[in-house]
C-alpha cells in the first residue's frame, strides 16, 4: 500500500487517482489524515475559489413523489409523510424571505412527480426573474425529459442539481428499485446538453456500499465535471425498508469533501444539511473540508414537519434567524458570506 501522506499529495498535485489509490486512501482515513486533507483542501479552495462561502436558500415546492426509493422519508409508499406542495405565490412569499436577509442564490426542489406542470415550473421561475433580476435559480427536481429540461432552462434556470447516489448499477437498484443507474447518467449527459451547471452527488455509508463503490463514485463525479457537488451521509428513516440499518459516518463524509476537493477544485461543494443531523455542528466542520456552499431551508415550520427526508429533522428555526447564525459563524470561520 502507498503511503498515504503521499496519495493525498499526489491527488492534490494531479486531481485523481486510479480506482485502487482512491480505495486505499478512503481506507487509511484517520485523524491525522484527516487534518492533513483538510489543510490541502482549504488551500485549494483559497486558490481557485477565494475567500467566499455562499449561503443558498432551499424551497421546497412538494413533497410528493412517484419513486420509491428505499432510504427516503418521501418514498410514495410511506403512508405517514403528510404531503404537501405550494402555490406559486408561497413559493415567492419563500424567495422574497431569502432575498430581503441577503440570499441572491435559490434552490427549487421536489420530490420525483409529475404533479407539478412544466409550464407552471416555468411560469415560477421566469416570474422570479422578472422579479429579481440578479438571483441565480437552481432546480432539483428529479428525472425529466430532455425537453422539461430544456424549458426550465430557456425560462431562467441556472443550474440543476440531480444526485446520483450511488454508481454501481447493482447498489443503485438496491436503493432505487424504481429507477436505473443508466437511466439516472442520461439524464444528467441531459443536463449538460442543456447548458445547465449541472450538480450531482452521492450517499456515503448506505447499504449496500463499499470502499469500491466509493472509488467508483469518486471517478464518476471527475468523469461529468459538475459544476456543483452534493454528498451525504446515509441517515435511516424509521419509516423506510433501511431504517434498522447503521447511518453512514459522518467524518467519513467530512473525509470524502476534501478529496472532492481536490478532485475538483473549481466545483461549488454544498455542506449537506444531514452532516447536521449525525454531527454536531456538521455543516460548519464541512467548510474547513473544503465545502463552499451552505444551504439553508426558507420552508415554513409546517412544510419542515412534513418533508421529512430523515425522520430526525434539524429543529425548526425561522429562516431569517438561521440565514444571520450561519452567516456569522461563516465570519468566524475567517471566510466572507455571500
Amino acid at each position: 500500500m502507498a503511503n498515504p501522506i503521499a496519495l493525498v499529495t499526489k491527488l492534490a498535485k494531479e486531481g485523481i487517482l486510479d480506482s485502487e489509490s482512491l480505495k486505499e486512501l478512503i481506507e487509511a482515513r484517520n485523524e491525522g489524515l484527516e487534518s492533513f486533507i483538510s489543510v490541502k483542501a482549504r488551500k485549494v479552495l483559497s486558490e481557485k475559489l477565494g475567500n467566499k462561502i455562499t449561503i443558498k436558500g432551499r424551497i421546497s415546492l412538494t413533497n410528493r413523489c412517484k419513486s420509491d426509493c428505499f432510504f427516503c422519508g418521501i418514498r410514495k409508499s410511506n403512508m405517514n409523510c403528510d404531503r404537501y406542495m405550494l402555490t406559486k405565490e408561497q413559493v415567492e412569499e419563500r424567495v422574497k424571505l431569502g432575498y430581503d436577509n441577503g440570499i441572491r442564490r435559490f434552490e427549487l426542489s421536489s420530490g420525483e412527480t409529475d404533479d407539478i406542470a412544466d409550464a407552471d415550473i416555468c411560469n415560477i421561475i421566469s416570474s422570479l426573474k422578472e422579479s429579481y433580476p440578479d438571483i441565480t435559480i437552481e432546480l432539483s427536481l428529479g428525472e425529466k425529459k430532455y425537453s422539461s429540461y430544456l424549458s426550465y432552462f430557456r425560462a431562467g434556470a441556472k443550474g440543476y442539481n440531480l444526485r446520483f447516489e450511488n454508481s454501481d448499477a447493482e447498489g443503485y437498484s438496491r436503493l432505487c428499485p424504481m429507477g436505473s443507474i443508466d437511466n439516472r447518467r442520461i439524464c444528467i449527459a441531459y443536463l449538460k446538453q442543456v447548458g445547465f451547471d449541472m450538480g450531482t452527488g452521492f450517499l456515503v455509508g448506505a447499504p449496500f456500499g463499499s470502499n469500491d463503490i466509493n472509488a467508483g463514485n469518486l471517478l464518476y463525479v471527475k468523469e461529468t465535471e459538475p459544476s456543483c457537488i452534493d454528498i451525504a451521509p446515509f441517515v435511516p428513516h424509521p419509516d423506510t425498508p433501511l431504517a434498522k440499518f447503521k447511518p453512514g459516518k459522518a467524518d467519513k463524509t467530512l473525509f470524502m469533501i476534501a478529496m472532492l476537493r481536490l478532485i475538483c477544485p473549481t466545483a461549488d461543494i454544498v455542506a449537506n444539511e444531514a452532516l447536521d443531523v449525525l454531527l454536531e455542528k456538521g455543516r460548519k466542520k464541512a467548510v474547513t473540508y473544503g465545502a463552499n456552499v451552505v444551504t439553508v431551508s426558507l420552508d415554513s415550520e409546517n412544510a419542515c414537519e412534513v418533508r421529512s427526508l430523515y425522520g430526525k429533522e434539524i429543529p425548526y428555526e425561522e429562516p431569517e434567524k438561521t440565514i444571520a447564525s450561519v452567516r456569522n459563524k461563516i465570519v468566524k470561520l475567517g471566510f466572507e458570506a455571500v
